[in-house]
């Protein structure tokens, strides 16, 4: 199954002029789903917003805001509860 392409743009928290950060839109690729009983977590690449993402920073995927856990190697981790899962795509 080919890999399935996510549309990023990120808002990094620590630059914000009143609402607005630093926006990056990009076509990223969710590499890995780890499915648990009441959440996921995504591993998506993206490495224009992954860049200069860390720990804690928001990074919208399809509209959903997602928190950043892990930044490695041109990928960022997000988990995801089943609410969530349950009203986004």
């Amino acid at each position: 199954m080919p890999a399935e392409q996510a549309y990023c743009a990120q808002a990094l928290a620590q630059t914000l002029p009143p609402l607005l950060a630093r926006i990056h839109e990009t076509l990223g690729e969710v590499v890995e789903v780890q499915e648990f009983a009441d959440a996921a977590r995504f591993v998506i690449r993206g490495p224009l917003v992954t860049a200069d993402a860390g720990h804690g920073d928001s990074i919208a995927v399809n509209g959903v805001c997602l928190t950043v856990v892990d930044v490695a190697d041109g990928t960022f981790s997000a988990d995801v509860m089943a609410e969530t899962l349950a009203r986004s795509s």
